[in-house]
């Protein structure tokens, strides 16, 4: 909290259309729809309700968004072959700077914004700050770690769990498409409404 109220001080007058908020996230064919459903027990959920991604297709996506801004969506699969062997997928500094940043960092630094990324290993890992670094992307630092009220994408991904759940996707080909179809569709004034509420949350710290 200490943290998280210093960060506050610091960005609290920072013009919050100048940021652009990053983050993963998971997507499965078990996505919730936003209809609520009661058990006695775990056992009696219903199938489309259970939220398991380890046993059903399931793809780890990332993408930016800010005030007038969203960037390509991003999906990783979610297992990858290591030795051989086939494990779950974890994203490492090589690959986030490979396949996501990349794919916006040559934009980014012809303009005045303020990059947003958490503390996560492949966010904070020397390869990464060294690549921003280099091509000049300005950090909206020091971001306060447990601090997803505020981050913007966070409220985008729940937006994303709703409609990819309502196109009911059954197999992994049918869930990358409700996918990238769902961000594609997702209007802008919905983006810059959930990006505003950055400065309301910062204020409240």
């Amino acid at each position: 909290m200490r943290k998280k109220i210093e960060f506050a001080r610091k960005h609290r007058n920072t013009d919050w259309r100048r940021i652009v908020f990053t983050d993963e996230s998971w997507l499965c064919c078990n996505e919730r729809t936003g209809k609520i459903h009661w058990a006695r027990t775990r056992a009696e959920v219903l199938a489309m309700e259970k939220k398991a991604r380890w046993n059903v297709p399931s793809i780890m996506i990332w993408g930016c968004i800010g005030y007038n801004y969203k960037s390509e969506l991003i999906v990783f699969p979610s297992k990858q072959s290591v030795d051989g062997e086939m494990k779950q997928f974890r994203l490492d500094s090589f690959a986030y700077v490979r396949r996501c940043l990349s794919t916006v960092a040559p934009s980014l630094a012809k303009t005045t914004r303020l990059f947003q990324q958490d503390g996560a290993r492949s966010h904070a890992a020397k390869h990464t700050l060294q690549y921003l670094k280099r091509k000049g992307v300005a950090l909206l630092e020091p971001w306060p770690p447990y601090s997803p009220e505020l981050n913007a994408i966070e409220r985008i991904w729940k937006e994303m769990n709703v409609r990819v759940g309502a196109r009911c996707p059954m197999t992994m080909d049918e869930l990358m498409v409700a996918a990238k179809e769902a961000w594609a569709e997702l209007p802008q004034s919905v983006i810059n409404a959930h990006c505003k509420h950055f400065r309301e949350q910062v204020r409240r710290l």
